[in-house]
């Protein structure tokens, strides 16, 4: 026998989603990460940033938070994923947040995710992330696993300034084989101001604040 359809979630008012993911006035450039199940899977934590023209943090814009997974279907975190990120379904060792405890609806979360974009899209605020194509492919993909509509979220990877690609001849790193690399953001960091980033790396939160420094740098070296 099939399976029975799940429905899709209930529509939320525009209004609300208005209220709740409203650009400052003042934004500039919005920065996004995303953290994942595995190399192809779903979002469980989002961070993003918003900075003004003069490249401040609109600290009440910041967001980072961990989304939990589908309903239907059997989803899992890789183990790999895991020792990357620290985020696991329930309380074990080595954990930085769990899904039981600290996640939330991703549904909403990506409701307004998706308004956040439609907005800063309109008013020609810029869009950033460290491996775009990933991350929106991921953002995609959640959001077709929560059963919401296809084209839910209006962003493509070409929407988005891509700090991995376009900082890869300025990095010059290679591979085993000597052939050019992306760098890692961590390594982009290095590469910019000699040192680690402060902040836990592959913490979404934390991530989005190293990734604004690295922008703001790159800005200040026409790198973009």
């Amino acid at each position: 026998a099939s399976s029975p359809r799940v429905p899709p979630p209930p529509a939320a008012s525009s209004s609300a989603l208005a209220a709740a993911v409203a650009l400052p006035a003042a934004a500039a450039c919005v920065l996004f990460d995303t953290e994942t199940t595995d190399k192809a899977g779903l979002v469980i934590e989002l961070g993003y940033s918003v900075l003004d023209a003069k490249g401040v943090e609109i600290e009440s814009a910041h967001y980072s938070k961990v989304w939990k997974l589908p309903t239907a279907g059997q989803w899992s975190i890789n183990h790999q994923a895991f020792q990357i990120h620290g985020i696991s379904k329930t309380r074990q060792a080595g954990c930085r947040k769990t899904l039981s405890q600290d996640g939330v609806d991703a549904v909403q979360e990506l409701r307004q995710l998706a308004q956040l974009f439609k907005e800063a899209k309109a008013r020609g605020v810029r869009l950033v992330a460290h491996n775009a194509a990933f991350d929106v492919a991921r953002l995609h993909a959640t959001a077709k696993a929560h059963r919401l509509p296809e084209g839910h979220l209006p962003i493509a990877t070409k929407d988005v300034l891509c700090t991995m690609q376009r900082s890869r001849t300025a990095c010059g790193l290679k591979d085993s084989l000597q052939r050019s690399k992306a760098a890692k953001l961590e390594e982009l960091h290095v590469h910019l101001f000699g040192a680690k980033p402060t902040g836990r790396m592959h913490a979404a939160g934390d991530d989005v604040l190293a990734l604004a420094k690295c922008y703001l740098e790159g800005c200040r070296r026409k790198m973009w």
